[in-house]
């Protein structure tokens, strides 16, 4: 996902503002539920992206959706984002406060593209090497891509590595037009 400047300065305010009797674990436990809850319910994205229910109506049903999972800090910062117009928004923060909370403990999130799905010991092999290139602790989200026809591309923040055989024919093609 692309987070934008809007949802990292978000992301930080609300770590910033982290009440006293709120550990950061349990916070961030909140906030990979909520990440989880969206991402596996159409209706609940639907409902927060809906322009055609009000205010009062959102803020009324975030309170009794989230009373018992969530800490009353986590259900204000929802609040805050809907008072804001935000709500479009949540998935993005909530994304970009994951991305925080990885950035501060040390953590590097990659993307492992490949045409076929890894196995354990490809995955582990790929993540031990990648942990020796950035001297980081490696967490990695790994996707099916078939029309790279073999090998892998790797996304590490900014980097990418292209190991795909689509990527080397595509090469390969580029030296014999230009005639080398």
């Amino acid at each position: 996902m692309n987070i934008s400047r809007v949802a990292r300065r978000y992301a930080e305010a609300i770590v910033l503002a982290l009440p006293e009797g709120l550990t950061r674990e349990d916070f961030f436990c909140d906030v990979t539920d909520l990440k989880t809850s969206l991402l596996q319910s159409r209706e609940l994205r639907s409902f927060f992206q809906s322009p055609i229910i009000s205010f009062d109506k959102k803020t009324a049903a975030i309170r009794e959706l989230f009373a018992e999972r969530l800490h009353p800090y986590t259900i204000s910062v929802l609040l805050f984002l809907t008072e804001k117009t935000r709500e479009r928004r949540i998935l993005e923060v909530l994304e970009a406060l994951i991305e925080l909370k990885r950035d501060q403990d040390g953590i590097l999130f990659t993307t492992i593209s490949s045409a076929i799905p890894l196995d354990d010991d490809r995955r582990t092999t790929l993540e031990y090497a990648l942990r020796a290139v950035s001297h980081k602790e490696v967490e990695s989200g790994v996707r099916v891509d078939p029309s790279l026809l073999g090998g892998v591309v790797v996304r590490m923040n900014d980097v990418v590595y292209d190991g795909s055989v689509a990527h080397q024919l595509s090469e390969l093609r580029e030296r014999f037009l230009s005639g080398a």
